[in-house]
């Protein structure tokens, strides 16, 4: 799930000053889908710090504790969850290294007994974020940034550099590059069902994929109280972009057999943004947005989104929001039953792959305990055709110093 942001560049369009805050935010997100399926627990903080009014610091820190299941094909025989003859105890973080001794379940199955459902999921995340904001003398802006995320089965490191431009000296018009890479460290588990490695021991082979995000926007101030943003993207993904816990079913008609879906090392993906904002009176703003995507694995979507921010009382903001999201098209390789694959190179099941439509709702507030300390509380519902449902709950405080 994507959920999108007003950049520090569209900001400073609006806002009268370049001077960023001093604060502290401590935020705690609790995520629950239904039907017993994914539980994220995830408190984080971000450190905002301005030196003067060329230089920007902020940190960011993230730990996830990711629990409950998740729905794919399996041997209804193997075991009682239908993967591995050994799982782990029930909220236990496995080792980052740790050998992987079993193989999720899979290898040839009696018709009977291939069944879809829940597999048990236990998993940890820390990430840790720094991004350097300098302003040159015509306030035109550099952002440089730093990612690490660590998981049991996933090494994360990201750089990413973005320079806004002002086109005119009264600072209305401006553009906008950025760019980020990302490596990823996948610990794959081997097996003879596996894709990527087609070790028999029951070991662990850790194989690289490669992310990158290129991007160009063009701001422009259209009235004293708002203004608008297109931007462009640029998304190509090399490497292991299987995902190693995902399995189909081939030759279901003759001989089935369950194995690891198998995705293409390449992905080239593309689109445009366009973002309004207005601010409709001195206490209320308006945000419309739109978001069109397409790929070579033959996915298209659409994301039309508002937001709206009204401060009732001087010491209270509320907030409501509205996310469309339709996925038109599913990929080439992309299949739900479990009697279409036999010896294609390509196949998955995973529904984020199919055509499917989704939406969420969003509510939230704001409020000032002081003039520098703000709490804030926002519950979201979020909805898919494919009978995922969820919410999640983000509060927390900010502390201006």
């Amino acid at each position: 799930m994507q959920l999108s942001r007003i950049s520090f560049a569209a900001c400073a369009l609006l806002a009268a000053s370049l001077h960023a805050d001093d604060y502290v935010s401590v935020q705690y997100l609790h995520y629950d889908e239904a039907d017993g399926r994914i539980t994220v627990s995830a408190p984080s903080f971000e450190i905002n710090v301005d030196f003067g009014v060329d230089d920007t610091l902020n940190f960011t820190g993230t730990y996830d504790a990711i629990s409950g299941a998740s729905p794919t094909y399996y041997d209804a025989s193997s075991s009682a969850s239908g993967i591995a003859e050994k799982p782990a105890s029930p909220g236990a973080a496995r080792p980052r290294k740790a050998p992987i001794s079993y193989d999720l379940g899979r290898g040839p199955v009696s018709r009977e007994n291939v069944a879809f459902g829940n597999i048990d999921i236990s998993e940890r995340r820390n990430a840790l974020g720094a991004l350097y904001t300098h302003r040159f003398g015509s306030r035109d802006e550099l952002r440089l940034g730093l990612n690490w995320s660590l998981e049991y089965d996933l090494y994360l490191y990201e750089g990413s550099a973005e320079y806004m431009h002002y086109l005119d000296p009264s600072k209305n018009r401006a553009v906008t590059f950025g760019a980020s890479y990302q490596y990823h460290a996948n610990l794959v588990p081997c097996g003879p069902y596996s894709s990527g490695c087609d070790a028999s021991s029951g070991s662990s082979k850790q194989i690289a994929s490669h992310h990158y995000n290129l991007q160009a926007a063009y701001s422009q101030v259209l009235s004293p109280r708002s203004f608008a943003k297109a931007s462009v993207f640029y998304l190509p993904e090399t490497g292991y972009l299987t995902n190693s816990y995902k399995n189909v079913v081939r030759h279901y008609d003759t001989a089935p057999v369950i194995v690891n879906e198998r995705r293409p090392d390449t992905r080239h993906a593309g689109g445009v943004m366009l973002e309004y904002f207005d601010a409709l009176t001195p206490e209320a703003s308006l945000h419309l947005g739109y978001r069109y995507y397409l790929d070579d694995w033959k996915v298209r979507s659409h994301t039309p989104y508002i937001k709206l921010f009204d401060r009732i009382l001087p010491k209270l903001r509320i907030e409501a929001g509205y996310r469309y999201y339709v996925q038109s098209a599913a990929a080439y390789f992309y299949s739900g039953s479990r009697d279409t694959f036999t010896d294609e190179r390509y196949a998955s099941s995973d529904e984020r792959l199919s055509a499917f439509n989704a939406y969420e709702t969003t509510l939230g507030a704001t409020y000032w305990l002081r003039r520098d300390l703000r709490l804030n509380f926002s519950y979201s519902h979020y909805e898919q055709s494919t009978r995922l449902r969820a919410h999640y709950i983000v509060t927390g405080f900010r502390y201006d110093f």
